[in-house]
Parts: structure tokens; C-alpha cells; sequence
């Protein structure tokens, strides 16, 4: 199973409904991700340290299928456009190499996956998914070796 949906040449009327559908479908994924870990976090079970190595995990599964679908992105940049655009994690972010340092901005207001953003739950802490997907991810697709 796929955990999120591209369509790729349906054109005109029917083109649109899969378009619909196809976001529908992120969209019930990104739900089902905030509320869980919301819901882990109010409940005490899950700190930042668990959702990080929980999170790098994704992302080494993440490369992997990616890999086994044919798809390999070639820098930095187009696997962080790919987390943008075609999954549909964040909507804003950046991305700086200099020298040994990489620098990934994503703006909080920007994420769609953020436990923070679970209607009537208020959760204190740093509890981002996003930085141990993408250490995960880029170095699953041996695009970096990150600490």
C-alpha cells in the first residue's frame, strides 16, 4: 500500500474527481498522523527522543520504497521538493548546504503533520516528526550522513 496518492495523466473531468479524491486521501493521512501522535504524547507515552528514532525509521522505509518504485532523487533539494510537493508534508520550507552543515527550515505554520495542530489538545515540547524523517530519508537514499 501506498501512503500517499499521485495521479498522473487522467485528463479533463475525470482528471479533476481523481485529483480530488488523491487529496482526500492525504489529507486522512495527515489527520491520522496528527491525532496519533497527539493523542500519544497527552497520554505520556511519547517524548521527543521516541519520536525521533520512530520517525528516522519512517524515513529509511520511506527511501526504501521510494527506491524500490524507481523513484531516486539526486540531491538534497529534490528530496526535500519531494517531501513539498508530492507528499504534502510542508508547504514551506528551505534547504542550505555550506561547507559540513545542512540547514532544513521548515515553517511550523507550514506543516500538515504537526501533533500540534490537533483541535483541543495543547501539548508543551518540541515534538517534531519532521527532523528524524528527513535525517531518515536523506540518509536512506545515501544522500547525506547526518548526526
Amino acid at each position: 500500500m501506498k501512503p500517499f496518492a499521485v495521479i498522473y495523466g487522467v485528463e479533463g473531468e475525470e482528471r479533476g474527481k481523481s485529483e480530488i479524491r488523491s487529496r482526500k486521501v492525504v489529507e486522512a493521512y495527515q489527520t491520522f498522523i496528527v491525532y496519533t501522535l497527539s493523542k500519544l504524547r497527552e497520554l505520556g507515552l511519547l517524548n521527543f527522543g521516541l519520536m525521533k528514532i520512530a520517525s528516522e525509521a519512517a524515513g529509511r522505509a520511506l527511501a526504501k520504497q521510494l527506491a524500490d518504485g524507481g523513484v531516486k532523487p539526486s540531491s538534497i533539494e529534490e528530496a526535500i521538493e519531494l517531501l513539498k510537493n508530492e507528499m504534502d508534508f510542508f508547504s514551506d520550507a528551505s534547504v542550505r548546504v555550506e561547507d559540513e552543515l545542512l540547514e532544513v527550515r521548515i515553517r511550523e505554520e507550514s506543516c500538515r503533520i504537526c501533533p500540534k495542530k490537533a483541535e483541543g489538545v495543547t501539548l508543551r515540547g518540541y515534538l517534531c516528526p519532521l527532523a528524524g524523517l528527513v535525517k531518515g530519508l536523506l540518509e536512506g537514499l545515501n544522500l547525506a550522513k547526518l548526526e
